[in-house]
């Protein structure tokens, strides 16, 4: 994998199902790779988001939370 692919999102990151204030949360969504790390991956809803913002846009998922995209 590498920024800029786009993946599906496997794990529910909150227990509450708040996907309003998160939508990159919820299962089956679709996000982008904008950075890579040892552990995981931050995921944005768009493939242009800052990596390193933490709003309800961009989050860390790690490599067990999420696959790559079949179309």
């Amino acid at each position: 994998m590498k920024v800029g692919d786009k993946v599906t999102i496997k794990a529910n990151k909150f227990d509450h199902g708040n996907y309003d204030l998160m939508p990159v949360t919820k299962p089956g969504s679709t996000a982008y790779i904008t950075d890579l790390s040892e552990h995981g991956a931050q995921l944005a809803t768009y493939p242009d988001c800052d990596p390193d913002e933490h709003s309800e846009r961009s989050l860390f998922f790690g490599y067990e939370e999420f696959e790559r995209y079949e179309e």
